[in-house]
């Protein structure tokens, strides 16, 4: 899927809103009304520039977050459901910085990179979508997601400072295996 953040940063001016998304999940569904989902997340939040008179900054930002999520079917058939889903998550944000330093007149400039995480952050997750069997146990699903996630502005070790509260919207589109354990533990 793909994200796209709102908002500005607290630290540098925002040169790209959009980034990509991947994601790994598995979910238990005791009622057919419901579902309990815990997740992985890699998502790529956009890209900073930052240019003063005595250094350049370009910083390109990364979360990853474990989510834990309840899904409340709002129509579910053998065919296709209609589904809302919350729940929160914890955050971890990344930092890759490339740095050109002026340090005086008619010196010349010195470049450095550095790579920072800090975390975790909390988020808290809102999502509506649709899903429709392809064919036996498979199914594919396409929602819409708002992420809040609150991670820290302060300086992320020696690198850069960090993304402060992100805002997301996004789309993800997935494919999903199903399979009916109900059998097993009965």
């Amino acid at each position: 899927g793909f994200s796209h953040r709102i908002g500005e940063s607290p630290s540098y001016p925002i040169t790209s809103r959009i980034g990509g998304v991947f994601g790994l999940g598995l979910a238990v569904a005791p009622w057919s009304r419901a579902a309990f989902a815990l997740g992985w997340e890699h998502s790529a939040v956009g890209s900073e520039h930052g240019a003063g008179d005595l250094a350049d900054v370009d910083v390109t930002r990364t979360l990853d977050v474990i989510w834990a999520s309840v899904r409340l079917y709002i129509v579910r058939t053998d065919r296709v459901g209609l589904f809302a889903e919350v729940g929160p998550g914890l955050a971890i944000q990344h930092a890759d910085a490339d740095v050109l330093i002026y340090p005086d007149v008619g010196m010349a400039p010195s470049a450095s990179r550095c790579s920072a995480s800090a975390g975790p952050g909390l988020g808290l997750r809102a999502k509506l979508g649709v899903e429709a069997r392809v064919g036996g146990p498979i199914w594919l699903s396409l929602d819409s997601v708002f992420d809040h996630v609150q991670t820290s502005s302060a300086p992320l070790g020696d690198c850069v400072p960090g993304a402060g509260s992100l805002a997301l919207i996004g789309v993800r589109l997935g494919i999903t295996y199903r399979r009916d354990v109900s059998r097993w533990l009965r």
